[in-house]
């Protein structure tokens, strides 16, 4: 399992930077999708990741909401004891997302300021 967020965050790079990636005709590497820039693709897959992640930690704190609902009104110890199972691996498969999340948008806000700094704002 891997929580570390990506490292690539060339979207975050300015396109006058010397580190942007170039083709043999030193051009700077675009994609297919009506000229963005490859860095650009980047930050929009980057965004929907996190969006993604985001409702994924929603839909998950309802169902562990759900779950503790029935806990309470199970009928015996085993079926208690199989709901709280439940519950504590979906809750640790949350924060590792929550957390990956986290640590995506502070990276996104750290690229962000740099940019701005770089760019005099």
């Amino acid at each position: 399992k891997n929580d570390e967020p990506p490292t690539n965050l060339a979207w975050a790079m300015d396109d006058n930077d010397d580190n942007n990636a170039t083709d043999n005709n030193n051009n700077t590497a675009n994609n297919n999708d009506g000229g963005q820039p490859a860095h650009m693709k980047q930050f929009y897959q980057d965004v929907e990741n996190i969006k993604s992640d985001i409702s994924a930690v929603t839909s998950a704190t309802e169902q562990i909401t759900t779950l503790k609902d029935k806990a309470v009104l199970a009928t015996s110890e085993t079926e208690e004891s199989q709901i709280s199972d439940t519950i504590k691996t979906l809750v640790t498969n949350t924060n590792g997302r929550a957390k990956k999340c986290k640590n995506m948008l502070g990276l996104l806000k750290e690229e962000n300021s740099n940019l701005k700094k770089r760019q005099g704002c």
